[in-house]
């Protein structure tokens, strides 16, 4: 009994002492770590490409630093007063952007016709739609690579909008998520606590980037033309899909997961930096999830600095990489984003383009795109070779800048994406094709003899 009394004592006086420390750092932080709450900055993009130093507040505050959507272009451009930038191909012109907004009209709709239960609600807070970031932006990253494959993007009705919308439904996406969290938590996690719910459909909201990585990668699992069906996790809808539907043929390539801020105490940020552009280059889109910090947890805590601490393991905004900044030595990663309307920027529609440091983001995946290289010797010193995508397409290769020889004697010709080879001595011929480099990152290499 008196045992008990003294681990009961002992509790309190522990909860007394914590509630103490705890109102002494809000006092403290509240007092002398005083941030600018005006967050007009983050709302609205200008009509250049601003660029705040490297470690300002301002990347604390929020999601990422805008970027008007016209200002934008695919490939290399220099940035007036220095500087460039790099876009991925499709990215501006092709790939299509998806919608999370809700109407009240659709909503109705939805209550209506399948009567969901809890009943979905109408949210009218502006850009506070479906909390489907992470796969919206995972169907983003697999709607490039169908482009970068040379396919046509299919349309479907959105059950978040009901609105027509190109590329891949991430409502499959997102039934997976939940069909595998049910016997897997760890790597398909849900938050189901009332203050993180899904403001319209009242769901558990996914949480693992990851997950939505290994979904993407279902062609690596089963047979890509493998007829599938998922039913819908909250409303009366069975949703068919291939895995070949995601046109994604390897296993998620980890570029970094769960930094806090340790790269920036340590220095390590240039590193991680550098792996990410050359993943960009190599591997093309990148699916990346942005830090949760302690203002998410309430927003009175963007007032201070301590909202500004990073929340180690945790992701708090699903996002696609599709280019970079350079200047003045330092870089900064343009991505889509994935709340708002669509590819029009208004006030009341938000923008869709923003760009964040390497330490902003708490994870980056990339997908590489197999090669099939196909040699045949037509004399003893002539050689075909055809190359070809995971989805069976010839893949256009420019002589000597991506397929060339280590010997400078060796003839190379090309016809109908045919590229034929003398040569008199075993030579090694190198692939090297921007988006289709090998899963650790080499060229292809085919050895002739």
């Amino acid at each position: 009994m008196k045992h008990s009394r003294k681990v009961t004592n002992l509790l309190v006086k522990s909860l007394i002492i914590l509630s103490i420390f705890i109102a002494l750092v809000l006092i403290i932080s509240f007092t002398f770590l005083r941030v600018d709450s005006d967050f007009t900055a983050l709302d609205e993009t200008s009509d250049y490409i601003e660029i705040p130093d490297y470690y300002s507040d301002i990347w604390f505050k929020g999601q990422g630093f805008p970027i008007k959507h016209e200002l934008l272009k695919e490939g290399w451009s220099d940035l007036p007063g220095g500087g460039k930038i790099f876009i991925l191909p499709n990215a501006l012109t092709k790939l299509p952007y998806k919608n999370l907004e809700e109407s009240r009209q659709w909503v109705d709709y939805i209550n209506n016709t399948f009567h969901p239960s809890p009943a979905w609600t109408f949210n009218d807070r502006r850009r506070k739609g479906n909390y489907r970031c992470m796969a919206q932006a995972a169907s983003t990253v697999s709607d490039w690579h169908a482009l970068l494959l040379g396919n046509q993007l299919p349309t479907y009705k959105s059950i978040f909008t009901g609105q027509r919308e190109q590329g891949l439904n991430f409502k499959i996406l997102d039934s997976l998520y939940y069909q595998r969290s049910t016997q897997d938590e760890d790597n398909y996690g849900l938050n189901r606590k009332k203050l993180m719910e899904d403001p319209v459909s009242h769901t558990p909201v996914p949480y693992s980037l990851w997950g939505y990585a290994q979904i993407l990668s279902l062609s690596t699992e089963i047979d890509p033309a493998s007829n599938l069906r998922v039913q819908d996790y909250n409303l009366p809808i069975t949703y068919r899909y291939k895995p070949s539907d995601f046109h994604i043929y390897s296993r998620p390539i980890t570029i970094f997961r769960n930094k806090a801020f340790w790269e920036i105490i340590f220095k390590k940020e240039p590193k991680l930096t550098q792996n990410t552009i050359d993943a960009i280059h190599k591997h093309g889109i990148l699916y990346a999830g942005i830090k949760a910090r302690f203002s998410m947890l309430n927003g009175n805590l963007k007032k201070t600095r301590l909202g500004f601490i990073p929340l180690a393991f945790f992701s708090g905004h699903g996002v696609s990489i599709v280019g970079y900044i350079q200047k003045d030595g330092n870089t900064y990663f343009v991505y889509r984003e994935t709340f708002g309307f669509a590819n029009k920027e208004t006030p009341e529609s938000g923008v869709s383009y923003r760009m964040f440091p390497i330490y902003g983001f708490n994870e980056i995946y990339a997908f590489s795109q197999p090669l099939d290289i196909n040699v045949t010797k037509l004399s003893p010193t002539e050689f075909n070779i055809v190359v070809q995508n995971a989805e069976g397409k010839n893949i256009d290769l420019a002589i000597e800048k991506e397929i060339y020889p280590d010997d400078q004697n060796v003839q190379i010709s090309e016809s109908n994406d045919n590229y034929f080879i003398t040569t008199k001595n075993s030579t090694k011929v190198t692939i090297a094709k921007d988006y289709f480099f090998q899963e650790n990152g080499d060229s292809y290499t085919v050895q002739l003899q």
